[in-house]
């Protein structure tokens, strides 16, 4: 009935196509801050991925795609998504690919793999999110994390949205972000 302090801030920052670093606690609705905005701009006119959301680990990547199906199980929804884990078949990956999914969720290594061999057209993304922000940009994911963002076009909107940042993830973060919006929910809940 009443959107969270993230959604609150965030959503508006969106929809005026602004990068944005957003940190928030979790269970604070930080998921459906960066998923409404995406999915209002989505466009029935290309077939190609629109938005492209990196996770850290599949469980939460099935998690956002669970989310994502129920907002298209609704009739007449031109509109799909799918995730990718490296622990999953790449054959059935690229099979379900076929399917042409608007909104393509998944760990940086597949995702990137799947660039890298030309199987995921990413010219028209026009949303890149790092969920999970300070695991994405941890040594583990980082170098994955920019060569996907290379792939993508200049102008694609970068959001950012975590529980914590510190102040190397935060170096990072400005180094992928344009002019980003900064966020900080605890901040405010800390002050009160």
């Amino acid at each position: 009935k009443k959107p969270m302090p993230v959604q609150e801030q965030a959503i508006p920052a969106l929809f005026a196509g602004r990068d944005v670093i957003a940190r928030a606690q979790t269970g604070t609705g930080k998921t459906l801050a960066y998923l409404c905005p995406i999915i209002s701009r989505l466009s029935d006119t290309t077939k190609n991925i629109q938005a492209i959301i990196l996770v850290p680990n599949g469980e939460l990547a099935s998690q956002i795609n669970k989310q994502l199906e129920d907002v298209f199980s609704y009739d007449n929804c031109p509109y799909s998504s799918m995730f990718v884990t490296g622990e999953g078949n790449i054959n059935r990956q690229l099979e379900a690919l076929k399917h042409k999914p608007a909104i393509l969720v998944g760990t940086p290594a597949r995702v990137y793999q799947l660039i890298n061999i030309k199987k995921l057209k990413v010219h028209e993304v026009k949303t890149i999110v790092l969920d999970e922000a300070d695991k994405l940009l941890g040594k583990t994911y980082i170098e994955h994390v920019y060569s996907i963002r290379k792939s993508l076009m200049k102008y694609t909107q970068v959001l950012l949205f975590s529980a914590s940042i510190d102040k190397k993830t935060r170096k990072e973060a400005n180094s992928l972000t344009y002019k980003a919006i900064d966020i900080n929910i605890n901040a405010i809940k800390n002050s009160e």
